[in-house]
């Protein structure tokens, strides 16, 4: 059997048999799809490109968590609220080479 990640924490996973090609699911696991929505779709669970989507969001979520840990709650919780300010900007570059070379 080989296991296929449900989402990017890893905390539930489906099991596909090659050899029956059915999938295994655990205790509680199609209540947890259906939550989810993806009890319609459990075949997709299993292609490369959910589990690379699922690989980028795991990547994505230790990068945020190690920012969080270097920064702090409150100042990671500051920028992330400046980066959304940022991104609603038309003159983003200006505001980002003032930040970068302004005067001070």
């Amino acid at each position: 059997m080989l296991r296929f990640n449900v989402l990017a924490d890893k905390a539930h996973g489906l099991d596909y048999c090659f050899h029956c090609e059915e999938v295994w699911l655990d205790q509680g696991e199609w209540d947890y799809l259906k939550r989810l929505g993806l009890h319609a779709c459990i075949t997709t669970i299993s292609t490369d490109t959910y589990q690379r989507k699922l690989r980028e969001q795991a990547a994505q979520d230790a990068l945020i968590q190690r920012y969080r840990s270097t920064l702090g709650d409150a100042v990671f919780d500051e920028v992330q609220r400046f980066a959304q300010w940022m991104d609603a900007q038309p003159a983003r570059e200006a505001v980002l080479r003032y930040l970068t070379h302004g005067p001070r």
